[in-house]
């Protein structure tokens, strides 16, 4: 795609007219798709969003005029997809990482340590019982992937067979959806008590 036609595109949207989107759509969906599934381990679902969130990401970077010259649109629109999906990855991960810092080992709460401070306890105390509440307001599919993953220390495939789902890859992305979701949970439950 030149210059002369990224202009004629930028014009196209700019007046309201995706058809040319779509023609993209139509042209590098099954490649970025497909390519995600199988070279990334990402489940079909999230890999149709990241695909439509890279095209609309493509959309506004035209309309901004940051691409100007452009060899290869499904190059284009499949780097952004991998980097998407890199970046959603990163992201549940720090969830995570977010999430083991704020549920505490329960044995540690209750030992006899003296070194284990009074307020520091109640503060463990607090923060236990926030993401046990925010666990039991999770669905029940969630409460059993993060209960197989966290505390009976399952690996992802092994869950995978237990829980009856297709694969290891869809069993990582809804552990991180459930985490996303319980982070958010005791998030919400902290302010409510705060407010309280």
């Amino acid at each position: 795609m030149n210059e002369k036609e990224l202009k004629q595109l930028r014009k196209a949207l700019e007046k309201g007219d995706n058809s040319s989107l779509a023609f993209i759509f139509d042209e590098h969906a099954d490649f970025c798709i497909q390519n995600l599934v199988y070279k990334n381990n990402c489940s079909r679902q999230d890999a149709e969003d990241i695909f439509v969130d890279s095209l609309l990401i493509f959309r506004e970077n035209i309309l901004n005029g940051k691409i100007t010259y452009l060899t290869d649109v499904r190059n284009y629109v499949y780097t952004t997809c991998r980097n998407q999906y890199l970046a959603s990855l990163q992201k549940n991960q720090s969830q995570e990482k977010k999430l083991q810092k704020i549920m505490p080992v329960r044995e540690l709460l209750h030992s006899e340590d003296p070194l284990i401070k009074a307020e520091e306890h109640s503060e463990k105390e607090e923060m236990l019982q926030l993401a046990t509440e925010a666990f039991e307001l999770l669905n029940e599919k969630c409460q059993q992937v993060l209960h197989l993953f966290y505390v009976k220390q399952h690996s992802l495939k092994e869950i995978a067979k237990v829980t009856n789902t297709s694969s290891a890859g869809v069993v990582k992305t809804n552990k991180y959806r459930c985490l996303a979701k319980l982070s958010k949970l005791i998030d919400e439950l902290k302010l409510k008590k705060r407010s309280a």
